[in-house]
Order: structure tokens, then C-alpha cells, then sequence
């Protein structure tokens, strides 16, 4: 009974990493540099490439959680919600052609 539960546990952190990792290569492709909040012109600047090699290596090791299982794997709310906090701490909503646009200069 104990080892059953501990299956469980191990899909449901699984398929959160699956959802992380789906949520953070979609936010990577459609924004391509993450510019994470700007404090006057300075800010910290994720780059490209590493966003999308975040979410690869989520995924891969998601998988690698499942082994063979990849049918109990599925997508789970609360990987896009920690999706939703990046995206609220980056500066894609203030870029222009968004939905708040920023400055103008």
C-alpha cells in the first residue's frame, strides 16, 4: 500500500515538471529573451536559448520520472500556474504590441 501511494506521489510531481517544462518552452518561444523586471535601465536578462533548455531539461527529466508509464503522465494546472508567476515577473506584458504597453522612448 505504501509503494502505491509512493507511485502516485511520484506521477503527480511528474506530470507538475511535464507542465513546467510545457509552460516554460511555450513562454520561450513566443518571447524569446526573458527580460525579468527592470529597476530603471538594468535588469536581468534570460537569454533564448537558456529558457528553451530549461524547459527541455523539465521535460526530459519529468519522462525520466515515468520510465516506461508515459500514458499515467498528464498535463497538470499548477505547472502552468508557476508559468503564469514567470510571466507575470517578465517584461512581456510591457513590450510594445502587448497588452500594457510601456514606455514610449
Amino acid at each position: 500500500m505504501g509503494s502505491d501511494s509512493a507511485a502516485r506521489n511520484n506521477f503527480a510531481n511528474a506530470s507538475f515538471l511535464f507542465s513546467l517544462g510545457v509552460a516554460v518552452l511555450l513562454f520561450a518561444f513566443f518571447s524569446g529573451d526573458i527580460g525579468l523586471w527592470k529597476i530603471g535601465r538594468n535588469g536581468l536578462v534570460i537569454p533564448f536559448w537558456l529558457g528553451t533548455l530549461s524547459g527541455l531539461l523539465l521535460l526530459v527529466y519529468s519522462l525520466n520520472l515515468v520510465k516506461s508509464n508515459f500514458k499515467l503522465l498528464t498535463l497538470d494546472p499548477r505547472g502552468f500556474i508557476v508559468g503564469l508567476v514567470l510571466l507575470f515577473f517578465a517584461d512581456w506584458f510591457t513590450r510594445g504590441y502587448s497588452f500594457l504597453p510601456g514606455d514610449t522612448y
